[in-house]
């Protein structure tokens, strides 16, 4: 498991490396909420200037959206 912090480092490495999307999954229901994994992610990747990206957050109790690669 990697914090909030370091998952959004790993996902700005591969943003400038020219990944495009990430889906954040399997985050703790008792010490983490998708609005707040998903605002680290955004901070970090504004703050190395990638502007479009599209970060989804998956939930456990129901199927992701359909993702078109």
């Amino acid at each position: 498991h990697l914090s909030n912090e370091r998952a959004a480092e790993v996902i700005g490495d591969l943003a400038r490396e020219g990944l495009q999307q990430a889906v954040l999954a399997h985050l703790s229901d008792r010490t983490n909420r998708p609005d707040l994994a998903e605002g680290v992610c955004r901070a970090v990747l504004n703050a190395l200037g990638v502007r479009h990206f599209m970060t989804t957050v998956a939930e456990q109790d129901r199927p992701s959206e359909i993702f078109v690669i």
